[in-house]
């Protein structure tokens, strides 16, 4: 978020969990293109479970109850793969 600082220090203090697994990125490279793309949505496979983990983009025009739905669906995903794995 913009400004970071601020942002950081709001997640700080609002936050009670360590976002070691909230995102990271992709990045592919063609010719003489790279690209990278944000991901949102990962997991940690323990012996008796899965915690999913999905972020979105909130913006100052960001709808709450959109933005919660596409959360969800962005860890549903992630699970009907993991499913379809066996996992």
């Amino acid at each position: 978020g913009v400004p970071k600082d601020l942002c950081s220090e709001i997640i700080k203090n609002t936050e009670k969990y360590n976002r070691a697994f909230y995102a990271g990125y992709i990045q592919t490279e063609q010719d003489n293109e790279t690209t990278c793309y944000v991901n949102l949505r990962c997991a940690q496979l323990f012996r008796n479970g899965i915690l999913l983990y999905a972020g979105g983009g909130i913006t100052a025009l960001s709808e709450p109850e959109k933005e919660w739905k596409e959360t969800e669906m962005k860890a549903d995903a992630v699970l009907q793969r993991l499913t379809f794995l066996g996992a």
